[in-house]
């Protein structure tokens, strides 16, 4: 008889292990035996989320005065950031759970910064509340428009060729929307043929 690739724990059974390295038969076994006190001694949310985390992740080469990143080692989301799930709520992201249950609960409309530049960094001291407004224009220089210096058409973001929106958090390239108000009348020509 051939030898399975991962073995049930026990070692007169043949079958594949699935869950805490037992195969089915043998994890059934085990749950009932637990009974209803032993099931109810599960991990903490805490303690789950630390299981998932590298405290001894790379030193940033942005801030080297902020220490070692921790590194999230579990489920990863689209945007790149540590994503977590407590109990049957929708995951959240990995930074900012760590942040809330250190700090208590921030409002929605501000954003974690995470000041070492290391998306998979949950290490609190790492972020900082701040606007949304801030966070874009503290991203990184390669990424974000805060260390652009020429509009996506070569014009030149200075003094007098940037116009901001009435907030300050948006700006645009005047040379371009010269040119996008001068044709204006020809795209509203040909919109209504």
């Amino acid at each position: 008889m051939e030898r399975v690739a991962n073995p049930c724990v026990d070692p007169e059974c043949e079958r594949r292990a699935d869950a805490r390295g037992m195969c089915s038969m043998h994890y059934r076994r085990w749950y009932r035996a637990l009974g209803r006190e032993g099931r109810r001694l599960r991990m903490s949310p805490m303690n789950r989320f630390m299981r998932q985390v590298n405290k001894s992740g790379p030193i940033p080469d942005y801030r080297p005065d902020l220490g070692p990143c921790w590194l999230w080692m579990g489920l990863v989301g689209d945007q790149g950031y540590g994503r977590f799930t407590v109990g049957r709520t929708s995951p959240r992201n990995a930074h900012r759970w760590l942040w809330e249950q250190i700090n208590g609960p921030a409002s929605p409309k501000l954003h974690l910064d995470h000041l070492c530049r290391v998306r998979l960094c949950v290490n609190p001291d790492h972020t900082e509340l701040v606007t949304h407004a801030v966070n874009i224009r503290r991203g990184t220089p390669s990424r974000w428009n805060a260390a652009k210096t020429r509009c996506p058409q070569g014009h030149p973001y200075d003094d007098e060729n940037t116009g901001w929106n009435q907030a300050r958090t948006v700006r645009r390239c005047r040379s371009c929307n010269r040119d996008r108000m001068r044709q204006r009348p020809k795209r509203q020509q040909a919109n209504r043929v």
